[in-house]
């Protein structure tokens, strides 16, 4: 796949989680899962906006680390959104009170330190692509506290609530799962 073909699957995918993401929020918004959903949409159209623009305007170091820092911070919410959509979707979100205020709190900090060279300090070319965020020294706590930390709990916890689930709700979250899977996954 060329850079090109790249960046341009990156705007559709963006613009699908917009779709669904609006879909789900305005099916019913008074279900939590439903709004939960839309912004865990929201955090990841704004990670594919920023990563299409970012390998858009390549040209420029600065304006590819401003859409990188946005990159970044869509990329910060993602897990505990992801969390807390799934703790939802099992009927757990008030047991998991204390993980989700811990959760929202770390995505916080790591928000705040996104704009500065300790998460990301510049970009640059790796393999095909033009522009490459370069990680800041803690980039790692980032992706070990949220996608290993968080998405990994959240996935624990929908093993062993499973079997409590009825028929149907297991059927649902076995495709949320392979879903999850594939896009975290894809992600990696």
């Amino acid at each position: 796949m060329t850079v090109e073909a790249y960046t341009k699957l990156i705007f559709l995918v963006g613009i699908s989680f917009v779709s669904f993401g609006f879909l789900a929020f305005t099916r019913d918004r008074k279900n939590i899962s439903n709004r939960l959903f839309g912004l865990l949409s929201i955090s990841f159209a704004v990670w594919s906006f920023a990563w299409f623009l970012m390998l858009v305007y390549s040209q420029s170091d600065g304006i590819a680390v401003l859409w990188a820092r946005l990159l970044n911070f869509g990329a910060i919410w993602i897990p505990i959104l992801y969390s807390h959509w799934l703790f939802s979707l099992l009927g757990i979100q008030d047991r998991k009170k204390r993980f989700l205020i811990t959760g929202y709190s770390i995505a916080t900090i790591f928000s705040l330190l996104n704009f500065t060279p300790l998460l990301m300090k510049s970009v640059h070319p790796i393999f095909l692509f033009p522009i490459w965020p370069t990680p800041g020294p803690l980039y790692i706590w980032f992706i070990s506290i949220g996608y290993f930390g968080l998405v990994s709990y959240a996935f624990a916890e929908a093993y062993q609530n499973f079997s409590t689930l009825s028929r149907e709700k297991r059927y649902q979250l076995m495709y949320v799962l392979i879903g999850s899977i594939l896009g975290f996954g894809g992600g990696a």
